[in-house]
């Protein structure tokens, strides 16, 4: 792999290109899940996993970027202080958000699936970490997670409740 454009994808070689730091299978279950999404985007598929990383256990379901990224978006809006913010601070509300919105629909409402490339990261929604008595967190509703394919060390399908 040559690197990580702004997309968060590969910048070089092809769909097939082998890097020995992402597993295949890994890649190609987001890759199906992407495609899904691609060909028809009324889909919410996910694909329940567990993982590990260097540092964590996490659990969680692949989503496309097609539906994570504006639950993303409705996330981050909702963490802006203030019910009413002064007029400086929505106008800088709403130029970033409309910079999110610009990068998802560059990168995952593509029209063809040959356009969709190889992805360096993928999408967890409901995702937990768990802690070493098994305990999830958060609790209850999960998190909406962004991981680096290169970051997982091993997962298997399935999560962990």
């Amino acid at each position: 792999m040559t690197g990580v454009n702004e997309e968060g994808r590969n910048d070089g070689g092809s769909q097939g290109e082998f890097n020995p730091n992402i597993d295949p299978f890994l890649s190609n279950l987001v890759f199906i899940v992407e495609l899904i999404a691609t060909v028809r985007p009324e889909a919410d598929i996910t694909i329940p996993v567990t993982l590990t990383t260097g540092s964590a256990v996490i659990t969680g379901d692949i989503s496309s970027g097609r539906t994570w990224w504006p639950k993303f978006d409705d996330a981050l809006q909702a963490t802006w202080p203030g019910q009413n913010p002064s007029d400086e601070t929505a106008d800088l509300i709403s130029e970033v958000t409309a910079n999110i919105h610009r990068v998802w629909q560059g990168v995952y409402l593509k029209s063809s699936p040959r356009e969709l490339g190889q992805f360096s990261y993928f999408h967890l929604k409901n995702a937990r970490y768990v802690t070493p008595i098994l305990v999830p967190v958060p609790p209850s509703d999960g998190l909406l997670m962004r991981v680096r394919l290169e970051e997982v060390h091993s997962w298997s399908l399935g999560k962990l409740t």
